[in-house]
C-alpha cells in the first residue's frame, strides 16, 4: 500500500503566501471593486 500525501502539511506555504497577499492587499489602495476581481481571480 502506498503512503498516502499529507495535504494540509504540502498546503500550508501556498495558504500562508494566499493570506499575506490578502492582508496586503486590504491595505492597499486598489479600488473595492478591482480588489474583488483579485480574489476571482485568485
Amino acid at each position: 500500500m502506498t503512503k498516502r500525501i499529507n495535504v494540509v502539511e504540502k498546503a500550508m506555504p501556498a495558504m500562508l503566501s494566499m493570506s499575506g497577499m490578502g492582508k496586503y492587499l486590504a491595505k492597499s489602495q486598489v479600488e473595492r471593486s478591482l480588489l474583488e476581481l483579485i480574489y476571482y481571480r485568485v
